[in-house]
């Protein structure tokens, strides 16, 4: 819980009219520069984590473009016990989860997660993930437990290929701008 003081500081920090120069001005002094509108994106995306409906990332480009260090950045934003960063998932691995409600999950290469594709496309449509499982009971009988997750969950990842057709309709794209003017105005920072 916030005390008083800490909330109206908060306040008054959020009514600032500065507010989106400010957070691209902090995103850079971690080190990434440019591509503000993507940063912006992830940015709100991640706010959105609480929200009803959040807001999907999928960035888009070759290998070494940068794509993780963006979200890195990004995220270092963000309370950490509201992150949930893989570099591979199953597709069984997401429904035994404790909760994943109000977090942002990180996929670091979507082709990581090609066998959870189902279970994301679900998370991102429904906001909750259900599984039914047969179960031995203490005498021997089967019966079905319900396991469910409880979400929304924002969810990010990133590509060097163009995400499925199932996926693109439910992620925002970004693509990644990889000219040598960026990489020298990155090495430069």
């Amino acid at each position: 819980k916030m005390s008083s003081e800490a909330r109206e500081a908060a306040i008054k920090h959020l009514k600032n009219k500065d507010l989106m120069e400010k957070i691209l001005s902090d995103i850079e002094a971690l080190g990434y520069v440019e591509q503000d509108k993507e940063k912006l994106l992830l940015y709100l995306s991640a706010t959105a984590r609480i929200t009803e409906h959040p807001i999907h990332v999928s960035i888009q480009s070759s290998s070494s473009s940068g794509k993780s260090a963006m979200m890195e950045a990004v995220i270092s934003l963000f309370p950490s016990e509201q992150v949930e960063n893989f570099s591979r998932i199953t597709g069984q691995s997401l429904y035994y989860m404790d909760s994943l409600k109000s977090k942002v999950l990180i996929i670091d290469e979507r082709s990581g997660a090609e066998e959870a594709e189902f279970a994301l496309r679900s998370l991102m449509s429904r906001n909750r993930l259900d599984l039914a499982v047969v179960q031995k009971d203490e005498k021997g009988n089967y019966g079905t437990k319900v396991i469910e997750v409880e979400g929304p969950t924002t969810v990010w990842d990133s590509t060097t290929h163009t995400t499925s057709e199932d996926n693109r309709n439910r992620s925002f794209e970004c693509f990644m701008n990889e000219s040598k003017g960026q990489t020298r105005k990155i090495q430069d920072q």
